[in-house]
C-alpha cells in the first residue's frame, strides 16, 4: 500500500482518525475534499493551540486525519470539531462517512466498497476467495498501525469473526 500521503514528519506515534465514504468521489469531489479537508487541518486547534495536522484522501474513499501531539495534544473539543467538519462535509457531498457496515478492501489491485453482509455471504458461498482480498481496517489509530495493520487479509481482520 502507497503511503507516500502521510507527512515525513509525522512520527508512528501521530494519531489517525480515518473516515470512509460511503461511495467514490468523484475527480472533482476528490478534489473538493482534499483542499477543505486541508484547510481544516492547517487550523485544528486543541485549547486554541494550534495543532501540528494534515489531512489526506485516499483512492477516492478515505479520509485520513493525522494528528502529531508532539506539539499539542488532541482534546474533545478537537475531535468534536473534526467530527463537525466530517458530517458536513458528507452533508455538502451527499455521502455518509459514519457508516461502519461499509467495507473497503482492495482485491487484484482494486478497491472496492461493499456492505459488510454483502461481503461476508460473498466469501462464503465462494463468489469471493477469500485469499484474494485485503481489508482496510479503519480502525488503526496511529501511524504506525497504518503502516502495518490498515490493510490486511480477510482472516485477520474483524470480517473474519462472521466467517
Amino acid at each position: 500500500m502507497d503511503l507516500s500521503f502521510l507527512p515525513a514528519t509525522f512520527p508512528d506515534t501521530a494519531k489517525v482518525w480515518i473516515y470512509q465514504a460511503s461511495r467514490a468521489l468523484t475527480p472533482d469531489e476528490n478534489q473538493l475534499l482534499t483542499t477543505k479537508a486541508k484547510a481544516f487541518a492547517s487550523g485544528w486547534t486543541a485549547h486554541k493551540m494550534a495543532l501540528q495536522a494534515d489531512a489526506a484522501v485516499v483512492n477516492n474513499l478515505l479520509l485520513l486525519l493525522i494528528v502529531d501531539e508532539n506539539q499539542a495534544s488532541v482534546s474533545g473539543c478537537s475531535i468534536d470539531s473534526s467530527v463537525h467538519f466530517v458530517k458536513e462535509m458528507g452533508s455538502e457531498l451527499g455521502i455518509d462517512f459514519f457508516n461502519r457496515l461499509n467495507v473497503a478492501y482492495l482485491q487484484q489491485g482494486q478497491v472496492h466498497i461493499a456492505h459488510f453482509q454483502t461481503l461476508v455471504e460473498q466469501i462464503k458461498s465462494g463468489a469471493m476467495d477469500a485469499s484474494e482480498i485485503r481489508i482496510f481496517n479503519n480502525l488503526v489509530g496511529n501511524v504506525a498501525e497504518l503502516k502495518s495493520k490498515w490493510l490486511v487479509p480477510v482472516g485477520e481482520s474483524w470480517i473474519a469473526r462472521s466467517l
